[in-house]
Protein backbone atom coordinates (compact mmCIF):
# COMPACT_ATOMS: atom_id res chain seq x y z
CA UNK A 1 0.00 0.00 0.00
CA UNK A 2 1.55 3.67 -0.84
CA UNK A 3 1.99 5.96 1.43
CA UNK A 4 -1.12 8.32 0.49
CA UNK A 5 -3.47 4.96 0.29
CA UNK A 6 -2.01 4.36 3.69
CA UNK A 7 -2.96 8.00 5.14
CA UNK A 8 -6.52 7.77 2.83
CA UNK A 9 -7.23 4.94 5.21
CA UNK A 10 -5.87 6.43 8.12
CA UNK A 11 -8.07 9.53 7.94
CA UNK A 12 -11.03 7.50 6.98
CA UNK A 13 -10.78 5.00 10.00
CA UNK A 14 -10.07 8.18 12.28
CA UNK A 15 -13.01 10.28 10.77
CA UNK A 16 -15.33 7.01 11.44
CA UNK A 17 -13.71 6.60 15.54
CA UNK A 18 -14.52 10.59 15.80
CA UNK A 19 -18.13 10.55 14.01
CA UNK A 20 -19.19 6.87 16.07
CA UNK A 21 -17.72 8.87 19.42
CA UNK A 22 -19.91 12.28 18.62
CA UNK A 23 -22.82 10.32 18.01
CA UNK A 24 -22.55 7.56 20.84
CA UNK A 25 -22.18 10.27 23.12
CA UNK A 26 -24.23 12.57 21.86
CA UNK A 27 -27.71 10.42 22.34
CA UNK A 28 -26.06 8.31 25.18
CA UNK A 29 -25.82 11.57 27.36
CA UNK A 30 -29.00 13.22 25.77
CA UNK A 31 -30.93 10.21 26.39
CA UNK A 32 -29.88 10.34 30.04
CA UNK A 33 -30.54 13.55 30.68
CA UNK A 34 -33.97 12.93 29.23
CA UNK A 35 -34.87 10.06 31.59
CA UNK A 36 -33.43 11.87 35.21
CA UNK A 37 -34.67 15.30 34.19
CA UNK A 38 -38.45 14.23 33.59
CA UNK A 39 -39.13 13.30 36.58
CA UNK A 40 -38.22 17.51 37.87
CA UNK A 41 -40.44 18.51 35.23
CA UNK A 42 -43.80 19.68 36.17
CA UNK A 43 -45.29 18.76 32.96
CA UNK A 44 -44.64 15.40 33.11
CA UNK A 45 -45.82 15.01 36.12
CA UNK A 46 -48.92 16.54 35.70
CA UNK A 47 -49.36 14.52 32.54
CA UNK A 48 -48.55 11.13 34.46
CA UNK A 49 -51.26 11.98 37.16
CA UNK A 50 -53.61 12.75 34.04
CA UNK A 51 -52.78 9.45 32.93
CA UNK A 52 -53.29 7.53 35.83
CA UNK A 53 -56.56 9.50 36.35
CA UNK A 54 -58.05 8.61 33.19
CA UNK A 55 -56.90 4.60 32.86
CA UNK A 56 -56.04 3.70 35.99
CA UNK A 57 -52.40 3.14 35.33
CA UNK A 58 -49.36 4.26 35.05
CA UNK A 59 -48.13 3.53 31.92
CA UNK A 60 -45.35 6.09 32.21
CA UNK A 61 -43.96 3.98 35.18
CA UNK A 62 -42.01 2.05 32.14
CA UNK A 63 -41.56 4.93 29.74
CA UNK A 64 -37.83 4.55 31.01
CA UNK A 65 -37.88 0.80 29.85
CA UNK A 66 -39.11 1.98 26.69
CA UNK A 67 -36.79 4.84 25.65
CA UNK A 68 -33.68 2.82 27.00
CA UNK A 69 -34.57 0.22 24.10
CA UNK A 70 -35.76 2.24 21.39
CA UNK A 71 -32.50 4.20 21.45
CA UNK A 72 -30.46 0.93 22.02
CA UNK A 73 -31.57 -0.61 18.50
CA UNK A 74 -32.11 2.67 16.69
CA UNK A 75 -28.00 3.43 17.68
CA UNK A 76 -27.04 0.22 17.03
CA UNK A 77 -28.82 -0.06 13.71
CA UNK A 78 -27.92 3.64 12.47
CA UNK A 79 -24.17 2.45 12.82
CA UNK A 80 -23.99 -1.23 12.13
CA UNK A 81 -26.61 -1.51 9.33
CA UNK A 82 -30.68 -1.84 9.58
CA UNK A 83 -30.55 -5.97 9.06
CA UNK A 84 -32.03 -7.44 12.22
CA UNK A 85 -28.97 -9.92 12.39
CA UNK A 86 -26.54 -6.86 12.37
CA UNK A 87 -28.88 -5.24 15.39
CA UNK A 88 -29.04 -8.30 17.35
CA UNK A 89 -25.68 -8.74 17.29
CA UNK A 90 -24.69 -5.40 17.83
CA UNK A 91 -26.58 -5.08 21.23
CA UNK A 92 -24.49 -8.66 22.00
CA UNK A 93 -27.79 -10.57 22.11
CA UNK A 94 -26.22 -12.95 19.40
CA UNK A 95 -24.71 -14.74 22.38
CA UNK A 96 -25.97 -17.77 24.66
CA UNK A 97 -28.46 -16.93 26.79
CA UNK A 98 -28.97 -19.68 29.14
CA UNK A 99 -25.68 -18.51 31.17
CA UNK A 100 -27.06 -14.99 31.47
CA UNK A 101 -29.90 -16.12 32.92
CA UNK A 102 -28.61 -18.16 35.44
CA UNK A 103 -26.23 -15.26 36.64
CA UNK A 104 -28.79 -12.82 36.73
CA UNK A 105 -31.26 -14.90 38.86
CA UNK A 106 -27.78 -15.78 41.33
CA UNK A 107 -27.26 -11.94 41.09
CA UNK A 108 -30.60 -11.01 42.38
CA UNK A 109 -29.79 -13.92 44.78
CA UNK A 110 -29.35 -11.81 47.74
CA UNK A 111 -31.59 -8.58 47.20
CA UNK A 112 -34.67 -11.38 47.05
CA UNK A 113 -33.49 -13.22 50.44
CA UNK A 114 -33.24 -9.70 52.13
CA UNK A 115 -36.78 -9.67 50.56
CA UNK A 116 -37.73 -12.89 52.16
CA UNK A 117 -36.50 -11.81 55.74
CA UNK A 118 -38.70 -8.48 55.89
CA UNK A 119 -41.49 -10.92 54.26
CA UNK A 120 -41.61 -8.68 51.31
CA UNK A 121 -41.49 -11.28 48.55
CA UNK A 122 -44.20 -12.16 46.81
CA UNK A 123 -44.01 -12.61 43.11
CA UNK A 124 -45.37 -9.86 41.27
CA UNK A 125 -45.00 -8.45 38.03
CA UNK A 126 -42.78 -6.00 39.90
CA UNK A 127 -40.40 -8.14 41.02
CA UNK A 128 -39.84 -9.52 37.92
CA UNK A 129 -39.42 -6.41 36.31
CA UNK A 130 -37.17 -5.28 39.45
CA UNK A 131 -35.19 -8.62 39.44
CA UNK A 132 -34.66 -9.35 35.74
CA UNK A 133 -36.57 -7.04 32.78
CA UNK A 134 -34.98 -3.40 34.16
CA UNK A 135 -31.70 -5.18 34.95
CA UNK A 136 -31.52 -6.76 31.19
CA UNK A 137 -32.89 -3.31 30.01
CA UNK A 138 -30.02 -1.05 31.65
CA UNK A 139 -26.96 -3.54 30.16
CA UNK A 140 -28.50 -3.22 26.78
CA UNK A 141 -28.40 0.39 26.67
CA UNK A 142 -25.51 0.72 28.89
CA UNK A 143 -23.11 -2.04 28.38
CA UNK A 144 -24.86 -3.63 25.20
CA UNK A 145 -24.68 -0.46 23.27
CA UNK A 146 -23.03 2.50 24.71
CA UNK A 147 -20.36 0.85 25.98
CA UNK A 148 -19.53 -1.44 22.93
CA UNK A 149 -19.39 1.13 20.65
CA UNK A 150 -17.24 3.53 22.88
CA UNK A 151 -14.93 1.17 23.38
CA UNK A 152 -14.78 -1.29 20.29
CA UNK A 153 -16.25 0.46 17.17
CA UNK A 154 -14.64 4.34 18.39
CA UNK A 155 -11.65 2.47 19.77
CA UNK A 156 -11.36 4.15 22.77
CA UNK A 157 -10.57 1.10 24.63
CA UNK A 158 -12.18 -0.62 27.85
CA UNK A 159 -11.19 1.81 30.69
CA UNK A 160 -12.30 5.41 28.97
CA UNK A 161 -15.02 3.99 28.04
CA UNK A 162 -16.02 1.87 31.15
CA UNK A 163 -15.46 4.67 33.38
CA UNK A 164 -17.40 6.72 31.25
CA UNK A 165 -20.46 4.92 31.21
CA UNK A 166 -20.12 3.45 34.50
CA UNK A 167 -20.06 7.21 36.10
CA UNK A 168 -23.30 7.76 34.26
CA UNK A 169 -24.69 4.73 35.26
CA UNK A 170 -23.93 6.02 38.76
CA UNK A 171 -25.43 9.63 38.27
CA UNK A 172 -28.34 7.91 36.99
CA UNK A 173 -29.51 6.81 40.84
CA UNK A 174 -29.27 9.73 42.40
CA UNK A 175 -31.67 13.66 41.59
CA UNK A 176 -31.46 15.05 39.30
CA UNK A 177 -31.55 17.84 40.95
CA UNK A 178 -28.79 17.35 43.29
CA UNK A 179 -26.67 17.06 40.11
CA UNK A 180 -27.55 20.31 38.54
CA UNK A 181 -27.60 22.38 41.61
CA UNK A 182 -24.00 20.21 42.82
CA UNK A 183 -25.73 19.37 45.99
CA UNK A 184 -23.83 16.34 46.07
CA UNK A 185 -23.91 14.80 49.87
CA UNK A 186 -21.78 12.12 51.20
CA UNK A 187 -24.45 9.62 50.45
CA UNK A 188 -25.30 10.69 46.85
CA UNK A 189 -21.66 10.27 46.35
CA UNK A 190 -21.49 6.92 48.03
CA UNK A 191 -24.24 5.62 45.81
CA UNK A 192 -22.95 7.26 42.68
CA UNK A 193 -19.34 5.12 43.50
CA UNK A 194 -20.84 1.89 44.46
CA UNK A 195 -23.08 2.13 41.24
CA UNK A 196 -20.51 3.39 38.75
CA UNK A 197 -17.74 1.06 40.05
CA UNK A 198 -20.36 -2.14 39.41
CA UNK A 199 -21.20 -0.18 35.77
CA UNK A 200 -17.23 -0.68 35.17
CA UNK A 201 -17.52 -4.41 36.53
CA UNK A 202 -20.78 -5.01 34.22
CA UNK A 203 -18.40 -3.77 31.61
CA UNK A 204 -15.92 -6.05 32.24
CA UNK A 205 -18.21 -8.86 32.67
CA UNK A 206 -19.53 -7.57 29.10
CA UNK A 207 -16.29 -8.45 27.35
CA UNK A 208 -15.02 -11.42 29.29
Amino acid sequence: MGRRSLYSASLKSLTSRIGISIFTLGLFLCTAVLVRGRSSSTTYATLRTDLHDAIGVDIMRYDTWVLFVIVAIVGAAIIAGFALRRIVRELGLDRPSVPALLFAILASLPMLIGFAVMGRVHISMSLIGIALVYPFIEELFFRGWAFRQLCERAKWGFWPAGLLTGLVFGLMHIPFRTIIELNIGINELFTVLLTGAGGVFFAWLYMK
